[in-house]
């Protein structure tokens, strides 16, 4: 049993996290306390977390990214949703798309076209076929035999 310097209560050693540079091996805090301050960190200091984010992925800085946003109007390039509904939505802002192999940055995308092209393996031919393949459906008349009732 171990007493986390946080909570106080002493506590199993599998709630406590390994750290070879303590005399038991052991962090100091447990497990969850240890969650509930770095989540506290990363909120006191999210502008950093995304700047260095930024950087280190993509080499943009904040300022470069709100430039890209401002040359497509604060829209996802492709489906046109506005970054502040986008933010509505998913409480975060767009994707900087980018060329998987090459890394080139490509445009600014909502999280539903940025999924969509990454589920596609930034395949052309294949969302091609998957755009093919929707237009075909849409142009069949109803085949009433093949419709299987969504539950809801």
């Amino acid at each position: 049993m171990k007493k986390c310097t946080k909570c106080q209560p002493e506590k199993p050693f599998a709630e406590f996290s390994k750290d070879k540079t303590k005399k038991d091996g052991l962090q100091h805090m447990c497990k969850k306390c240890t969650k509930i301050v770095k989540k506290k960190y990363y909120d006191e200091n999210k502008e950093y977390f995304v700047e260095y984010d930024l950087q280190n992925k993509y080499g943009l800085s904040i300022e470069q990214k709100n430039s890209m946003a401002l040359k497509q109007n604060n829209e996802c390039y492709l489906c046109h949703i506005t970054l502040e509904e986008h933010f509505e939505r998913y409480n975060k802002s767009f994707a900087v798309d980018h060329d998987h192999i090459t890394g080139q940055i490509r445009k600014l995308l909502c999280s539903s076209c940025n999924t969509a092209i990454g589920s596609m393996k930034d395949d052309s031919s294949l969302l091609r076929r998957a755009a093919d393949y929707i237009d075909h459906f849409k142009a069949q008349p109803l085949d009433q035999s093949n419709v299987i009732p969504l539950k809801r």
